[in-house]
């Protein structure tokens, strides 16, 4: 996290080194950064950030532990994107609660387990 792109060169510089320190190497290809701001700068949309030998992408979302995180911290996309998992995994189970011979209480624990769980934890 930094204040300013210059700041974030630092940062980056540092985690570079604590990495190859330790004999890790950073892979630029899956390595992103996001600017997180109230008011979008013109002209800074796609831009690329060149650390030592790197080039890290810059990106509007990301997904962070099953969370998606978007630049400007919008909450409803996180929520549709969970509601559209949980249909994914709703349709996927119809079948399999629509028996008759399942009872309600495995049901239940059908629901709670699978579906549940999509929307509580992505």
């Amino acid at each position: 996290m930094a204040e300013s792109k210059d700041k974030l060169k630092e940062q980056s510089k540092k985690l570079i080194n604590a990495a190859k320190r330790v004999g890790l190497e950073i892979n630029a290809e899956k390595t992103e950064y996001m600017v997180v701001q109230r008011h979008e700068q013109i002209g800074c949309r796609n831009a690329v950030l060149e650390v030592e030998n790197y080039k890290f992408k810059r990106v509007q979302q990301f997904k962070y532990l099953g969370t998606l995180i978007t630049q400007q911290n919008e909450i409803d996309t996180e929520i549709k994107a969970r509601i559209q998992a949980a249909n994914k995994c709703y349709f996927g189970q119809t079948k399999l609660l629509r028996f008759r011979v399942i009872s309600k209480n495995l049901k239940s624990q059908i629901y709670q387990t699978l579906i549940k769980s999509v929307v509580t934890y992505g």
